[in-house]
C-alpha cells in the first residue's frame, strides 16, 4: 500500500511466512497478547490491529482465537498460583492478583464457560421513597395524603438547602403534632 511502508512491510512479512495468518491466530488462541505478537513483528499494536481488522473473515478468526484463549488463561492462572512463593505475603498477594486478572480476562473472552453467573447480573431498581411512604401509611403515621400536600421542610442542620419531607393535615384541620390547650 503506497504511503504506508510499515503496514505494507507487515502484510508482506505475514504473507511470506508459510501459514503466517494461521500462526498468529494460534498464538492468540494460546493466550499470547496481541501486543507481544506485534512486537515480534517489529510493529506497534495499532498496526497489527489494523491488519487484523482489514478483512472481516480475518477478524472473525481473531475473535474465535481470543475465545479459545480463555482456557489457556485459566490454566496460566493456576500455574501462577501453584508457583507462588508462599513464604512472602506480598508475593502471594501479587500472584493472586495476577491469577485473578487472567481469570477475569477469560470470563470476558468466553462468557459462556467462564463468565459470571447470569443471575448475578440481574438488576433490580427499587424506589425507596415510595416504599418508605407506603410503610408510614401502613403503620398509621401518615394519612393517605396526595402528593400535592407534600412540601419541602427546612434542613435542621442549618444548611441552606431543603430536604423533602411530608407534612399532612389531620382530618380535624389542626396541624400534626399540635395539642389542644
Amino acid at each position: 500500500m503506497p504511503g504506508q511502508p510499515k503496514f505494507t512491510a507487515l502484510c508482506v512479512q505475514i504473507d511470506a511466512e508459510e501459514d503466517g495468518e494461521l500462526e498468529i491466530m494460534e498464538r492468540v488462541g494460546a493466550g499470547e497478547t496481541s501486543k507481544s505478537i506485534a512486537q515480534s513483528y517489529g510493529v506497534s499494536y495499532e498496526l497489527l490491529r489494523r491488519w487484523l481488522n482489514l478483512h472481516p473473515e480475518r477478524r472473525r478468526a481473531y475473535d474465535a482465537a481470543k475465545a479459545d484463549s480463555a482456557d489457556a488463561l485459566v490454566e496460566e492462572a493456576g500455574e501462577i498460583l501453584d508457583g507462588a512463593n508462599t513464604d512472602s505475603g506480598p508475593d502471594v498477594q501479587k500472584a493472586k492478583s495476577r491469577a485473578e486478572h487472567r481469570r477475569w480476562l477469560a470470563s470476558k473472552r468466553d462468557r459462556q464457560q467462564y463468565g459470571d453467573d447470569a443471575k448475578a447480573n440481574v438488576q433490580v431498581n427499587v424506589d425507596l421513597s415510595s416504599l418508605h411512604l407506603d410503610a408510614l401509611r401502613e403503620v398509621g403515621h401518615m394519612d393517605h395524603a396526595p402528593l400535592a400536600e407534600v412540601e419541602l421542610l427546612p434542613d435542621e442542620s442549618g444548611a441552606d438547602d431543603t430536604r423533602p419531607g411530608v407534612r399532612t393535615t389531620p382530618p380535624n384541620g389542626e396541624r400534626a403534632g399540635e395539642e389542644d390547650d
